[in-house]
């Protein structure tokens, strides 16, 4: 019998089809990872998993019974579930945190048993959180507290935990330490579901993958069999980008404006090079340019380039920097919206021999979104602001590039918008809201474009001034 299954679901809001006949099931001890962009209906599927949801159509199934057939106490017994974000309102301590998860197992005025109290330090140990166990909730940092909760959930002794984008506020240490504590539950006979934007994540730490676009399943099976190129071309529009880069002038402009401040760099590492376009744009300057990043999708693309511009002296390489021990040594490194700066630091002082630079987004707001999303990350201020803090000397300059995109028409515009902006209403990505936002081209090939600014914080740093 499996823990989760789900059988042809669909889903509405407002009468619009939000899930579309998804089916896939979870045994004991699977991470199932669901994968896709911001709005196809993973935390929708989340919710109809642990019933708060009532379905259209189609059938959930826990343990073998129907989750509407649930009490709410009995299926706490079965599901835990792990927000994205936790904001505490009280400041209670990480081990009262912790021993929440029993809040479904206790009377209105029971208190936990020494033996619970017991029981939940240990699992603050395995966490390894367990010198946190009496600061308050709103004291520790992102990591800790998505620790904390993972605890509490642990508490709550339920055979499989949902976890809804764990990941997606840490920085790479605290991505890391959680994700290995969800491999090694799962080792432990516990079903874990967790939802990801990160193709790497979902190759790295799953046993299967459900790649969920506009509501639908596109595949679900082993990540080696689900995770090709062409399928993350079409959850995440890899091609869209790249033709930007192709009919932009931005890469060349930002490579021009980089080489001064690389003066002296034989060698130079693109960190996180994404479709590698600033690595080929950059190729004039270098004599040798190693291009690193994680997806095998984007190398894949610039691979493509190398070819077709004859670039001899760009070496993709497939690897996650900030977790190597790789000690290959650079004249320069760009680190170019990738890392933050405590993740950049130790690998620039391992393999950077002479000059650093960083880029930061130097705006708030989310530039692809229809409405007023904040941006995720390390913006350019505050990472200006933390090396003055550690006492680095740096300089730091601003730039303003056009970097627009291209389509070849509307429905490739609206795609580009469910791909990548950060509007979470169901179905605010329609035609008629992304129209308005676009410029008529003439081009019959490319006719709409959408006129972006791109503002950049460029830091500069000596390795003599960080060594």
């Amino acid at each position: 019998m499996m823990q989760i299954d789900v059988q042809d679901l669909v889903f509405s809001y407002g009468g619009a089809d939000v899930l579309q006949g998804v089916s896939f099931c979870a045994d004991k001890g699977e991470r199932i990872a669901v994968l896709g962009p911001n709005g196809v209906g993973k935390s929708t599927l989340f919710r109809c998993l642990l019933g708060f949801l009532e379905t259209k159509r189609g059938c959930v199934k826990i343990a073998g019974r129907d989750v509407q057939a649930y009490s709410r106490r009995a299926l706490a017994a079965e599901l835990a579930y792990i927000p994205q974000s936790y904001h505490p309102v009280f400041d209670h301590t990480v081990l009262e945190s912790v021993l929440m998860g029993l809040s479904a197992q206790l009377g209105t005025f029971d208190r936990p048993s020494r033996a619970q109290a017991v029981r939940a330090r240990q699992i603050l140990s395995e966490l390894g959180i367990a010198p946190l166990a009496e600061r308050g909730c709103t004291r520790i940092s992102g990591g800790e507290r998505q620790l904390m909760l993972l605890g509490r959930a642990l508490m709550q002794n339920a055979h499989t935990l949902i976890m809804d984008e764990p990941t997606a506020s840490l920085d790479y240490g605290n991505s890391f330490r959680v994700m290995q504590r969800i491999e090694s539950l799962s080792a432990g006979g516990y079903s874990v579901i967790f939802s990801t934007h990160e193709p790497n994540q979902a190759f790295r730490y799953a046993t299967k993958v459900l790649a969920l676009k506009d509501g639908r399943v596109l595949a679900f099976g082993p990540p080696a069999d689900v995770l090709t190129p062409e399928l993350l071309e079409v959850l995440y529009g890899v091609r869209l980008m790249q033709n930007a880069n192709a009919r932009s002038e931005y890469h060349r402009q930002l490579a021009a404006i980089l080489a001064p401040k690389l003066a002296g760099c034989r060698t130079l590492c693109d960190a996180g090079c994404g479709l590698g376009s600033l690595s080929a744009a950059l190729s004039p300057y270098f004599d040798a340019i190693t291009a690193a990043d994680v997806s095998d999708a984007a190398l894949d693309v610039l691979r493509e380039t190398i070819r077709t511009q004859n670039l001899t002296n760009i070496t993709p390489l497939p690897c996650d920097l900030l977790q190597s021990t790789d000690r290959t040594r650079y004249d320069g490194m760009v680190f170019c919206f990738f890392g933050s700066l405590a993740e950049i630091l130790p690998v620039a002082r391992r393999q950077c021999a002479k000059t650093l630079v960083i880029i930061k987004k130097n705006y708030e707001l989310h530039r692809f979104s229809l409405t007023a999303q904040p941006i995720r990350g390390e913006t350019a201020p505050a990472a200006c602001e933390a090396l003055r803090a550690m006492g680095i000397p740096f300089t730091f300059d601003t730039q303003e590039l056009e970097h627009g995109q291209p389509f070849a028409s509307l429905d490739e515009a609206v795609q580009f918008f469910r791909i990548y902006s950060k509007d979470e209403a169901p179905g605010a990505v329609t035609p008629e809201a992304v129209l308005p936002r676009l410029q008529k081209t003439g081009d019959d090939a490319f006719p709409y474009y959408l006129p972006q600014i791109k503002r950049l914080g460029i830091l500069t740093i000596k390795m003599e001034d960080l060594l």
